[in-house]
């Protein structure tokens, strides 16, 4: 089907006043489908770029004030050349103020408002928020009130948690590859059990245990020599088995890290994939445990 036309029957072809993403053409000043107008700015189709920038710009800083839908027309649309919508048709909008207080749209579900505050206390957590709003990459946030364990070399079960499951690649705007999506999920249900001096496991409970093939669900029985506390813990460790809410708000931060473009050049590069997410972790320690 061509942009620009409509097929009528009998078959006539009719010329039709609207293009590229539903927008009226403007053919006054350059001929035939050479303008389309958004109201807020024109697009010229032949040079693939505006003709001035998104007057909505700053509230994404992370793009180019030239660019289209967060540079992913698939999943984003825009309406008028002003603001971001994402696939449900809620309006996509990071605030920051000049004293770098953060806030969200008022239609955001409030377990999504929830998860989001626990990168608003601190400078290091506000810092990934903004590198995961401005990011082409389509990340999900999620807490699951279940334990999670990861089998590792040695056949014991390592308490996890947090884990991010990223696929796919995309290109920021600057032309770095990334993810195309990435899922994170913190298991509040680890981070209590962690808490605990002496914690033990449900033999009828529902906990998830990550093998070679993924993520599955088990009963506490089918975990086989399970290690819930690190051996001798540092400050920071022994904060995170003290302090639930310090506990979660690391594990968000760390796991925001392995969203990231510099993430994706070091996973595919076959380099230390922790690296970059233990030390936003430590920025985080050391801005909550000043010396």
């Amino acid at each position: 089907m061509q942009t620009g036309h409509s097929y009528i029957p009998q078959g006539r072809i009719r010329s039709y006043r609207y293009g590229f993403n539903g927008q009226e053409k403007d053919d006054e000043i350059v001929g035939s489908g050479n303008m389309y107008n958004f109201g807020a700015r024109i697009y010229d189709p032949r040079l693939g770029k505006w003709l001035s920038i998104d007057p909505l710009h700053k509230k994404y800083p992370g793009y180019s004030p030239y660019s289209f839908g967060l540079d992913n027309p698939i999943y984003f649309k825009d309406g008028d050349g002003r603001v971001i919508i994402d696939a449900n048709g809620k309006v996509v909008i990071v605030n920051q103020d000049t004293k770098g207080n953060i806030t969200f749209n008022s239609d955001i579900a409030p377990a999504t408002q929830a998860i989001l505050s626990n990168y608003l206390n601190s400078g290091v957590g506000k810092t990934q928020l903004k590198k995961m709003d401005a990011t082409v990459t389509k990340i999900t946030l999620e807490e699951s009130e279940k334990a999670a364990f990861m089998i590792d070399e040695n056949g014991e079960s390592e308490l996890v948690l947090g884990y991010t499951d990223t696929r796919g690649k995309a290109k920021e705007a600057n032309g770095e590859k990334t993810y195309a999506t990435a899922k994170i999920t913190v298991y509040k249900g680890s981070i209590e059990l962690q808490s605990k001096d002496n914690p033990t496991l449900d033999p009828n409970g529902d906990y998830v245990l990550y093998g070679d093939e993924g993520p599955e669900n088990v009963k506490g029985k089918q975990i086989k020599n399970p290690i819930m506390k690190p051996e001798n813990p540092g400050p920071h460790q022994t904060r995170m088995m003290k302090d639930q809410n310090y506990a979660k708000e690391a594990t968000y931060i760390h796991e925001s890290e392995h969203t990231t473009a510099d993430q994706y050049k070091t996973d595919k590069s076959g380099g230390d994939i922790e690296q970059g997410p233990i030390q936003k972790e430590k920025d985080y320690s050391q801005e909550k445990n000043p010396k």
